[in-house]
């Protein structure tokens, strides 16, 4: 009987011991156990390799087993076996070829470590993309928008301001306007299939290439508002192809190359404010197809002051009389001297301006032959002599500038047959008599400005209310003279 109490006894004790676990399952949670994710580590998500090819070495560090793969849609051009391993640091080589096309290339490397795939992009520019980076060397560029594409070594990749034809050969770049600040590299001369080089107001520094002669199929080079520096290459009279050539507003100096005399199909030429001297070639006068020429404000600039004298300087040499097709004709601000027959052998000539350089002999009565001629700027040229009656006979001229230039005489009745003039300033010259009635013809005049000189006598009714209908006009003469209506 007491063995039968102490088995119920402890029978109760296993009972009530349950019954108490079970209570306490209800508080304690058991934590289940944790997968770490697989980890892959590269210093870039893209790498370019050398266009000159080579063996690459990348480093990778893994978590786990990996494989490592590779993908190249040009087959041959990088290489790499597929390659295993254990969780560390791993350096993988890759083999690439250089690339000797005209296109950029592009590869895939995988990289697997269980369920995680991580691609890593491989990129080779072709040589001639590769030059166009050595120019992208400016931060600010880099940031803007529309140059995210440059550096981009996908095939299909479409880079702001370039163009090729259908082998792929750049021939255009077209960039102006943009914060470059670099130079033009020596290697440019490689881009043989280049027709247009377009990269005005880009903080250009340093000088124009020689190699730049090279591109023999160059028909238009922009450069102007950069900080060039340096002569003008005489390589560019290689450019037998080219029709524009603006090399305006930089800091060019030195001498004209005789050189750009070989141009035969340039129409186009600007060289004006830069710091040229010395005579204008002769051979410029071969440029039978020009069709505006402007070489003004050429001066040397120390400290922001002008020495004119370090300017160009002669004569418009004589073989500028080839010049058939010439419109446009700027030299002025310069230190030319001698007469101005030959400009009257351009038969047409719309544009003219020769202020301010040391012109004499007159203004020649050839001048009114320039049918074609709508502005004519002689000012502030020791002229001399009498203010010819046949520019009375140029019928579409609106800009007559001929201030200060020791003009002597009377107003000639016959510039009132110019009807379209709207600009006209003989200031500052020696000028006697007064307005003849027949300047009233000139019925589209705004400005008149006709102050410091001789002139004196009465003006007719007519002319007086002619006067008042001008926008603007100046007639008083010099001191001790009487001009009055």
């Amino acid at each position: 009987m007491e063995k039968m109490k102490k088995c119920f006894l402890l029978l109760a004790a296993a009972l009530t011991f349950c019954a108490c676990s079970n209570e306490n399952d209800n508080d304690v949670v058991i934590p289940e156990p944790q997968t770490q994710e697989p980890e892959i580590h590269v210093a870039e998500q893209t790498v370019m390799v050398p266009t000159a090819g080579g063996e690459i070495e990348m480093t990778i560090t893994t978590s786990g087993k990996w494989t490592a793969s590779l993908s190249v849609d040009d087959v041959g051009w990088l290489s790499m076996p597929t390659q295993s391993g254990e969780a560390g640091v791993t350096t993988l080589v890759l083999k690439a070829l250089a690339n000797a096309t005209n296109y950029n290339r592009q590869a895939t490397l995988s990289l697997n470590l269980g369920n995680t795939i991580q691609e890593i992009k491989i990129g080779q520019l072709a040589r001639q993309y590769e030059i166009l980076m050595q120019i992208f060397d400016n931060e600010s560029l880099k940031r803007a928008e529309k140059f995210q594409s440059w550096g981009d070594p996908s095939p299909e990749a479409k880079w702001f301001g370039i163009e090729t034809n259908e082998a792929g050969e750049i021939v255009k770049i077209d960039v102006s306007i943009s914060p470059m600040s670099g130079q033009i590299p020596e290697s440019i001369g490689e881009l043989t299939s280049l027709e247009v080089l377009k990269m005005a107001n880009c903080g250009l520094k340093g000088s124009i290439p020689a190699s730049i002669g090279k591109l023999t199929k160059l028909q238009y080079i922009e450069l102007m508002l950069n900080d060039l520096t340096g002569e003008i290459p005489a390589s560019i009279g290689n450019l037998t192809e080219l029709r524009g050539l603006y090399l305006y507003l930089n800091h060019l100096e030195g001498n004209i190359p005789p050189e750009l005399g070989k141009l035969k199909n340039l129409q186009h030429l600007r060289l004006d404010q830069n710091a040229l001297y010395g005579a204008i070639p002769a051979e410029l006068g071969y440029l039978e197809k020009l069709n505006s020429l402007n070489l003004s404000n050429n001066a040397y600039v120390v400290d922001g002051i002008k020495y004119v004298y370090d300017s160009l300087s002669g004569e418009i040499p004589a073989s500028f009389a080839n010049l058939k097709e010439l419109s446009l004709l700027q030299l002025n601000n310069n230190h030319l001297s001698g007469d101005l027959a030959v400009i009257t052998q351009m038969p047409n000539l719309r544009e003219v301006d020769l202020d301010y350089n040391k012109f004499t002999g007159g203004i020649p009565a050839g001048i009114g032959g320039l049918s074609q001629l709508v502005m004519l700027h002689l000012a502030g040229n020791p002229l001399g002599g009498e203010l010819p009656e046949e520019i009375g006979d140029l019928s579409v001229l609106e800009d007559l500038m001929l201030a200060d230039c020791g003009l002597t005489g009377e107003l000639p009745a016959s510039y009132g047959k110019l009807s379209k003039l709207r600009l006209l300033n003989m200031a500052l010259n020696e000028l006697t008599g007064s307005i003849p009635d027949e300047w009233t013809g000139m019925t589209s005049l705004v400005s008149l400005w006709l102050v410091n000189n001789y002139l004196s006598g009465e003006l007719s009714e007519e002319v007086s209310a002619w006067l008042e209908s001008l926008a603007e006009y100046n007639i008083d003469p010099r001191k001790d003279n009487d001009l009055s209506d």
